[in-house]
C-alpha cells in the first residue's frame, strides 16, 4: 500500500467524518429554531 492510497482513505474517512457531523450539527439547530417559533 503506497502513500497515496493511504492520504486517498485518510481523506475520504475525514470527509465523512465531517460530513456526519455537520448533518448532526444542522439538525439539532434546526430543533432549536424549531423550538423557538
Amino acid at each position: 500500500m503506497d502513500n497515496f492510497s493511504i492520504l486517498t482513505l485518510a481523506f475520504l474517512a475525514l470527509s465523512y467524518l465531517v460530513l456526519g457531523f455537520a448533518h448532526v450539527y444542522f439538525r439539532i439547530e434546526m430543533g432549536h429554531w424549531d423550538a423557538k417559533k
